[in-house]
């Protein structure tokens, strides 16, 4: 069982000073070796303070729990950890909890073993969610440096690729997750055949209109470009079912690529080996943090975000769809 094993937590949140030292990117077993060495090379380091002491705040601050991509890091999208914590909000990132093989799309055969892996593999990992804010509210409660400072009644959760699909589906299960955001993963499980009620924002890269249908693998191209597309066309049909069944938004960024969702295309100067698209690495950081921001701002304050309104004025690379939420929806707090 889950609860019996041991689980590394990353926490950023608002600190009362920025005196300290600062936290390295990398730790653990990660902090070693050959990326220690190409860490230092690129003088990279976070701007956070390590082991700051929390802000003070009366009101206490909402918490987002952070789930990675497919073997992904609790580090992976540190920049746009450190952007929310500087918006107000305590942010917990978690390594992938569940190991498995790699996705495999080279026949049909592994395109359905992937499928099935998928579904396995989500159904372990959004209770772990559920239980990871267990422990952060007892936390909250237990005399550590975060005493006081979390309110239960205003949590969200976000990941990027599978971790995208393994928030919603947290989501789905446990009402305590007020909002939910996507960054650019395929969903699986009951939230991408029903949605989620809760309000989601969902971050794509450039979606092509119309959708390819892609009922069959066709022919030209290789063949795992085909599975991924039919793959893609499928997750967006569903997305679109939940939003319009449940109201929700769906941002796509011109310019982006996969890897612009995490710290991937920030870390190397060459783009081309990041696996990133043609907009510039850091506007496109900036434009998912301050659509995150807002929405959490949004679905767990009550404060309206200018950039999700149907006239808001939005960056030029944004294309947002809202659905909006059915009259039976309650009001955010």
């Amino acid at each position: 069982p889950y609860a019996a094993a041991r689980l590394a937590v990353q926490l950023w949140y608002p600190a009362a000073s920025d005196r300290g030292a600062w936290a390295p990117y990398r730790r653990g077993r990660d902090a070693t070796g050959l990326r220690a060495l190409l860490d230092r090379a690129r003088g990279l380091r976070t701007g956070a303070v390590e082991n700051a002491a929390a802000a003070a705040n009366p009101g206490h601050f909402p918490l987002l729990i952070y789930l990675p991509g497919w073997g992904g890091r609790r580090e992976e999208n540190s920049v746009l950890a450190m952007a929310l914590a500087s918006h107000g909000f305590i942010i917990a990132a978690i390594d992938d909890p569940v190991p498995a093989a790699p996705m495999e799309f080279d026949s049909e055969a592994a395109y359905a073993r992937t499928l099935r892996r998928a579904e396995a593999k989500l159904a372990q990992e959004a209770p772990i969610a559920s239980a990871l804010l267990d422990r952060l509210l007892a936390l909250d409660r237990g005399g550590t440096p975060l005493s006081g400072r979390i309110d239960p009644d205003r949590v969200g959760v976000f990941g990027f690729s599978f971790g995208g699909a393994a928030a919603l589906e947290a989501a789905f299960h446990d009402p305590r997750f007020r909002a939910a955001a996507n960054l650019d993963g395929w969903l699986f499980g009951a939230a991408s055949v029903q949605g989620i009620s809760q309000p989601v924002l969902v971050l794509s890269t450039p979606i092509s209109e119309p959708p390819p249908a892609f009922a069959d693998v066709g022919t030209g191209g290789d063949l795992s470009s085909r599975l991924m597309a039919r793959l893609d066309a499928a997750d967006l049909r569903r997305t679109e079912a939940g939003l319009a069944r449940h109201g929700g938004y769906f941002l796509a960024i011109a310019g982006t690529e996969h890897a612009n969702f995490s710290d991937q295309v920030l870390l190397s100067p060459l783009r081309a080996l990041t696996g990133g698209g043609a907009i510039d690495p850091h506007r496109g950081s900036a434009i998912i943090a301050a659509f995150l921001a807002g929405f959490f701002r949004q679905a767990l304050t009550g404060i309206p975000a200018p950039l999700l309104q149907p006239d808001g004025t939005r960056p030029p690379e944004v294309r947002l769809t809202i659905w909006p939420a059915p009259a039976s929806h309650p009001p955010a707090p």
